[in-house]
This record gives C-alpha cells, sequence and structure tokens, in this order.
C-alpha cells in the first residue's frame, strides 16, 4: 500500500488456546510502540514479528488489587500495599515497576479539592466548528490546550464536533471565558452550555476488573 505496510503476525489469544495467522497494516511512520499497543487490545500475550517472539504482560487478579489500591491513594507505601494484598513488599515493588514500565500506570497526581479553590461551577459544553476541514479541527485544538479552564476536551460522533469540561468560579467567571476565550475562536459555529446542578457521581479509578 501506498502510506502503509503489512506485517505478517502470529497472535496468540490465551482465552480460547488458539493461535491464528494475520495480516496486520501499519503506517510506515507509526511508532512501534503504537504497534505494539494496538496488539495488546487483542489481549495478546505474544506475538511473533519476522520470527522474532515479543511478549506481553497480563494482568493477573494480583496486579489488578495494586491498581485498585493505588487509583484509591496513591500514597500508600509498598508496605502497606504489600500488607493488603497478603505479599512480601519486593514482589510488590517488582510487579509496581512492571505495571509503570508496560504502561498500566500513566503518572501519579494529586487531585484537589476544586471547591475549597473557589472552583464551584462545572460547565459542559458543546461546540459545532463553522468548517469540516482539518485546519478548523488543527486550529481549535491547538487553541483550547491552552485554556486552563477547560479540564477535558473530546471529539465526538453525533450533531456537534467536540465536547468540553469547563470548571469555573461562578457564571460570571463562565460568561468571561465564553465572551472573551470561547466563543472569540474564529473556527467556532456554535456552542451550547450545560450547567452542573448537581454530581450524582464523580471518580477518577478505573474499573480494572
Amino acid at each position: 500500500m501506498k502510506n502503509g505496510c503489512f506485517i505478517n503476525t502470529i497472535v496468540k489469544i490465551p482465552d480460547q488456546g488458539k493461535t491464528f495467522f494475520c495480516l496486520i497494516e501499519i503506517q510506515k511512520k507509526k511508532l512501534f510502540k503504537d504497534f505494539r499497543e494496538e496488539i495488546n487490545s487483542f489481549i495478546c500475550t505474544e506475538i511473533f514479528i519476522f520470527d522474532k517472539k515479543i511478549l506481553f504482560m497480563q494482568l493477573d487478579l494480583t496486579d489488578k488489587r495494586i491498581l485498585e489500591l493505588l487509583q484509591e491513594n496513591s500514597q500508600f507505601t509498598m508496605k502497606e500495599i504489600a500488607s493488603r494484598i497478603n505479599l512480601s513488599v519486593t514482589p510488590v515493588h517488582d510487579r509496581i515497576r512492571k505495571l509503570e514500565r508496560e504502561g498500566f500506570i500513566d503518572k501519579y497526581v494529586c487531585l484537589l479539592n476544586r471547591r475549597k479553590l473557589g472552583k464551584s461551577l462545572v460547565v459542559y459544553c458543546n461546540i459545532t466548528l463553522d468548517k469540516q476541514k482539518r485546519e478548523s479541527f488543527e486550529d481549535f485544538n491547538k487553541a483550547i490546550v491552552d485554556m486552563s479552564e477547560v479540564l477535558e476536551c473530546s471529539v465526538v460522533s453525533g450533531n456537534f464536533d467536540y465536547m468540553l469540561k469547563v470548571v469555573v468560579e461562578d457564571g460570571e467567571a463562565y460568561n468571561q471565558f465564553y465572551q472573551h476565550k470561547l466563543s472569540a475562536l474564529k473556527s467556532v459555529l456554535h456552542i451550547s452550555s450545560y450547567f452542573v446542578i448537581s454530581e450524582i457521581k464523580y471518580s477518577t479509578g478505573i474499573s480494572v476488573r
């Protein structure tokens, strides 16, 4: 193909106990790490590329429990985690480092209380661009990443192009953001704003079960 190439790959699926041959297309400029992540989405334990065996990490119940604990409190010490899952400190340390290397643990952060910081208003915004062209999307993406009020920005399907999660102090602060930043973008055609009245559930934890 003009923009990509094919790699002959043997994939083993542990749940089915089967091995099958498949042809996988990747872009020439795609890093092997990206390719590896794509293959791992098939729950592979190992693949063979050009006769070279490459192993993939599979999570067991202990790994999943460690991830749950770290999502609950990333400041848990190795000793505290070990006591909760009935392991010694050394294997816990080794498992966590492997989870970090394999990319299951992205990073460690501190979650702030937005209300204590005076950021009491959450607004979801649906954004429609004026033109469905690459340049319009690129311009919007570049502008939105520099707006500190925007916590999340996703391209979505449906009747609009983007969904934003905006956190500000109050209605007046949102109006200033809306008038002077968001609606000031040339690529924006329409904005629908939805103010959060009450949060029923808020969680940063991802289910690993």
